[in-house]
């Protein structure tokens, strides 16, 4: 819902009567960028490892439960847990493995 609402107001601001796809981008881009506030290389390396990682384990260290806390390590419970970054933070600051697969 927030997104949507981000999306409403950037069409608002263009003074558009619709969104567009700039007015999408645009929202999507401000909350990717506030995702990514406040990460360290520590930080980094941490979700870059859950990608780098077929079996998509939580890893081990303070960062971990931190960037679970903050929702920006997202657990997935099928028939077990496996933990992937959020979407937002793939499109810029994360690059997924080379024929990397979610596993679940």
């Amino acid at each position: 819902m927030g997104m949507m609402r981000d999306v409403a107001v950037e069409a608002m601001l263009c003074g558009l009567d619709d969104a567009d796809d700039l007015a999408i981008e645009a929202a999507v881009d401000q909350r990717r960028r506030d995702k990514e506030k406040g990460l360290n290389t520590a930080h980094i390396a941490t979700l870059q490892s859950v990608l780098d990682d077929p079996k998509r384990r939580l890893p081990a260290g303070d960062e971990a439960f931190e960037l679970l806390n903050r929702g920006l390590l997202l657990p997935y419970p099928n028939k077990k847990t496996w933990y992937l970054p959020h979407t937002l933070l793939t499109l810029e600051l994360l690059a997924p493995a080379t024929g990397s697969t979610a596993s679940g």
